[in-house]
């Protein structure tokens, strides 16, 4: 299997926000969506998202395929420059402030079963999204959605912090 990597163009999108999704829709972290509201709540939530300042999203694919648009193995959404709160104590109050961050925020990484390993969890396909994306898995970065297959991951990216809320938010905005 040849495996290459590269920026999603528009006619990715459409594998994105499905497979997003379907694979997040039983994750206990998805919230109270009504089974039969997900599709209906979730893909504008996921479509915002993807269209957030400083998203992007890289594919994994066949570059030995004529049409690598065709089949694509995965796909990783990463977000830099945006802001996180900070709350500081200060004179005996705690006090909010956005903060530019400096870590990248993940989004969402998604592999097709028949490329994962054995277990499910990871595979070098995946490995392959977070080295094209940047984001090195030794060092501190955030993500916003936390899956079964995220909690199996811990041991590999330790540093990786969840952190939901800064999704929930709009760019530069505390509320």
């Amino acid at each position: 299997m040849s495996v290459g990597y590269r920026l999603a163009v528009d006619e990715d999108m459409r594998l994105v926000v499905r497979s997003w999704m379907a694979s997040y829709r039983y994750a206990h972290a998805a919230g109270l969506i009504a089974m039969r509201d997900w599709v209906d709540v979730m893909t504008p939530q996921i479509e915002r998202v993807l269209s957030r300042p400083g998203c992007e999203v890289w594919v994994a694919y066949d570059p030995d395929d004529d049409d690598s648009r065709t089949d694509l193995y995965g796909w990783i959404a990463v977000e830099r420059g945006y802001q996180e709160i900070v709350r500081r104590l200060c004179r005996g109050k705690w006090e909010e402030q956005l903060e530019a961050a400096s870590r990248p925020l993940v989004h969402y990484v998604y592999v097709k079963s028949a490329w994962r390993d054995r277990a499910g969890v990871v595979s070098g396909v995946s490995r392959g999204l977070f080295a094209a994306a940047s984001v090195d898995t030794d060092r501190a970065f955030n993500f916003s959605c936390k899956t079964a297959a995220v909690t199996r991951l811990k041991h590999r990216a330790p540093l990786a912090e969840w952190k939901p809320l800064i999704a929930r938010h709009e760019p530069g905005m505390k509320e």
